[in-house]
């Protein structure tokens, strides 16, 4: 149970993709010889519970909406193309800069109504976001990734495929990630235009490393868009961010500060934090969000989790129908192929 709106009443679902987005797909790969390796991968996101794709473009359903690229490999490193992500996202998703790893990823786990949504991993907001300013991945995208001794850059160019303008609707990340000591840290950036020439810019940066029998990751992002853009960097359709008006001229700061303790070697524990800050011309609002999450791993490919998570609303976002604070709790499984 949750509070769902302004009004405080609560809500009990069963929801598919909580913890992450359910999703199926295939992957190959062929020894081409002399170092080469020629790879493909397409993957897309599924609702369990009524078998929806996770997104739809302007035409209809985007069938491999996650990944849908073919690469080469060599020895100077890996090049794919098709659609792909964008560094901030990939090395929140390895731990480096979210607590969580991007748990709590899913359409199914916000704050709020569906119309006023606000995720409950804030970081998801910024350097994972699909449905509102659509940061997690570019169309058409060009990625290039090369591992240098304890450190590995990632570079991706997404190209507008505007006649005439080969800056609109484009869009670039750079990244780079090194561990030293036990200590592994990242920085990353995206950037896209849409197709008038306004920007969104996104920086990302963390650290994680082990202190006696816990691990500490703290990590910083942070979004702004141009009045006027429009998230056109990618085929699907832009859902309506409503929270504080809209995705145009918007500036998302999200902290956010964890620890994981390994109980046993099948059961841990996390606490993280995550604090944000919402504005825009005229408007301000802060939310702070503590979640607990506890997973219990059945086997390599399969944990159950138990996770409860509190969230605190204030300033103008309570104008958008979110509540003051928000509680809720999710029991799930996993299973990773």
């Amino acid at each position: 149970d949750g509070s769902a709106n302004s009004a405080g009443a609560d809500k009990t679902a069963v929801v598919s993709g909580v913890q992450s987005t359910s999703r199926f797909g295939i992957k190959g790969s062929e020894d081409l010889g002399s170092g080469i390796t020629a790879k493909f991968q397409l993957e897309s996101g599924i609702s369990v519970g009524s078998g929806a794709n996770s997104q739809q473009s302007a035409s209809g359903s985007v069938l491999f909406d996650r990944l849908a690229f073919v690469g080469l490999s060599t020895s100077v490193g890996e090049l794919q193309v098709g659609r792909n992500t964008n560094a901030p996202y990939d090395f929140a998703a390895q731990g480096i800069t979210d607590p969580l790893a991007q748990a709590l990823d899913g359409l199914n786990a916000p704050v709020g109504t569906a119309s006023t949504a606000a995720r409950i991993n804030q970081s998801i907001t910024v350097v994972g976001s699909t449905n509102g300013f659509k940061t997690t991945r570019s169309d058409g995208e060009l990625k290039y990734t090369n591992n240098i001794g304890p450190a590995t850059v990632v570079a991706s160019y997404g190209p507008g495929g505007v006649a005439g303008d080969r800056n609109a609707k484009s869009s670039y990340s750079l990244g780079a990630k090194a561990s030293v000591s036990g200590v592994t840290g990242a920085v990353s950036t995206f950037n896209a235009k849409d197709a008038s020439g306004n920007n969104l810019k996104v920086i990302s940066y963390g650290a994680t490393a082990p202190v006696g029998p816990v691990t500490v990751t703290a990590g910083y992002h942070k979004v702004d868009t141009d009045a006027g853009y429009v998230p056109a960097n990618l085929t699907t359709v832009a859902a309506s961010q409503t929270i504080l008006g809209g995705v145009a001229g918007t500036t998302v700061k999200v902290a956010d500060v964890g620890v994981k303790y390994q109980v046993t070697p099948k059961l841990s524990t996390t606490v993280a934090y995550y604090n944000g800050k919402y504005s825009n011309a005229t408007q301000n609002g802060k939310m702070d969000t503590y979640v607990v999450w506890n997973q219990y791993d059945l086997s390599k490919r399969t944990a159950a989790y138990v996770e409860v998570d509190h969230t605190r609303v204030q300033g103008d976002l309570t104008s958008t129908s979110l509540a003051t604070n928000n509680l809720g709790a999710t029991v799930g499984v996993r299973h990773t192929f």
